[in-house]
Formats: C-alpha cells, sequence, structure tokens
C-alpha cells in the first residue's frame, strides 16, 4: 500500500535511509540526525513523502519536491541541529570536504525545478516490485505539481541507474559534477 508518510514512519525512514546509503553524505551519520533530517521533509506540506508499508513496517520510501523547498527544509535542519550536525561531522573527519561542499552549495542559487531526493527499499523488499509501486505512485503525484523533474545517482549504483532507465528516465550531463543525472518528461 503507498500512502503519505505518518509521523510513526520517520525512524523506519531513517533506518532504510542509513542501511541503502551508507556511503553517502547523510548515511555515514547516526540513525537520529538522518530521523532529524526526514522531520523536516515531513513537516513540509510541499514535500511529497510517499510511503510503502503493510500494517506492520515501511518497506520503501520516496522524497520529492520543487529544489528551492528542498533547500529550505535543508537549511532548517542544518539550523535546527547546528550542534548535533557539528559534533558529528567532527568525529567523521571523511564528510569534512563534503560538509563544506554541502554547506556552500546550499546557498547556491540553482534553476527552479522538481527533484527527486530519496527513493529507498528496505533490503528483504528489494527485487519485489516495491521500488516500482514507488516511483509510479510517485509519478502520479508529481504531475500536479509539474510535467519534469530530475535525479541524481552515484556512477556506481548500477542497480539504480538500471532501474532509472527502465523506468523511462533520460541520462544528461551535469556540469562539474561526478553523479549521474537523469530526467523524465511525464
Amino acid at each position: 500500500m503507498i500512502r503519505n508518510a505518518i509521523l510513526s514512519d520517520i525512524e523506519q525512514v531513517a533506518k532504510i535511509h542509513k542501511s541503502q546509503f551508507p556511503d553517502h553524505y547523510l548515511g555515514i551519520f547516526s540513525i537520529g540526525l538522518i530521523r532529524r533530517f526526514y522531520m523536516e521533509f515531513y513537516n513540509n506540506s510541499q514535500i511529497i513523502f510517499l510511503i510503502c508499508s503493510d500494517d506492520k513496517e515501511v518497506k520503501g520510501f520516496v522524497v520529492s519536491g520543487d529544489t528551492e523547498i528542498i533547500n529550505c527544509c535543508t537549511s532548517l535542519f542544518v539550523k535546527k541541529n547546528k550542534w548535533l550536525c557539528g559534533w558529528q561531522i567532527l568525529i567523521h573527519p571523511s564528510s569534512w570536504i563534503n560538509s563544506l561542499k554541502k554547506f556552500f552549495s546550499l546557498h547556491k542559487k540553482e534553476g527552479k525545478y522538481y527533484a527527486l531526493l530519496s527513493i529507498a527499499v528496505d533490503t528483504k523488499y528489494q527485487g519485489k516490485g516495491v521500488a516500482m509501486e514507488l516511483f509510479n505512485s510517485f509519478e502520479e503525484t508529481v504531475k500536479k505539481h509539474t510535467n519534469r523533474y530530475v535525479l541524481s545517482v552515484r556512477p556506481f549504483n548500477v542497480r539504480a541507474i538500471n532501474f532509472y532507465r527502465k523506468m523511462g528516465m533520460i541520462e544528461f550531463e551535469h556540469e562539474g559534477d561526478l553523479n549521474r543525472y537523469f530526467y523524465k518528461n511525464i
């Protein structure tokens, strides 16, 4: 079943994020900090935050929105959690350079567009159509806001790249970034 996120989902969302993105920037931090990150998105009514679940647990999630709103939520998260963020950055030296890049990117003006921020499925539900179900529901919801959206993928995430291609997304180059970028007109 696909539905909008509810407050009690956020802990499971953080755990799924931590397990599925351990090498991504946010994934190296504590589940508590990741939970606080997703709370800012949950608390913003302009964000698309969908959950795939049964009655007991979250199987996967997708978060999307206008990039200006995403940056606003991220900035608010940093402001509210500056000491905890600072501490976790300090104890994770591997995050120092990325933290500086993230800080400056929050203050950089980009074009206004919709972006798929995160989509993740719990390991035990992978390969069972959950990602496709989430993706299709996301597209139905995002159509109310825009006719085009983008996302980025780490270049070594071959499974995700193949999934996005299968879902009809088109790859494009983005200057100065090593990630792979995709867009889709809907």
